[in-house]
């Protein structure tokens, strides 16, 4: 998105039962870490625990191996649709 001082990237948490955005986070480069601060955010607020299912696509952000790592801690199963 556009701001006075430049791009940002926004990555938002969804939940698909409410549709009400449970976590996010802003940064100018759209890196994986951005992705895993909104999770961090939704995890806070007590809407990840364990066995909860992540849906996304299939973005660099969310097959990189840190990406992977944090849903193997905190115990999210990963589910991505199918490429193209």
């Amino acid at each position: 998105m556009r701001t006075g001082e430049g791009w940002l990237y926004l990555a938002t948490v969804i939940d698909l039962h409410t549709r009400m955005i449970v976590g996010w986070s802003m940064a100018q480069t759209m890196q994986t870490q951005l992705v895993i601060d909104a999770m961090e955010m939704a995890r806070a607020r007590g809407f990840i625990r364990q066995k909860t299912v992540f849906n996304s696509d299939r973005g660099s952000q969310y097959t990189s191996t840190a990406f992977q790592d944090w849903c193997k801690a905190a115990g999210v199963r990963q589910s991505m649709g199918k490429t193209g």
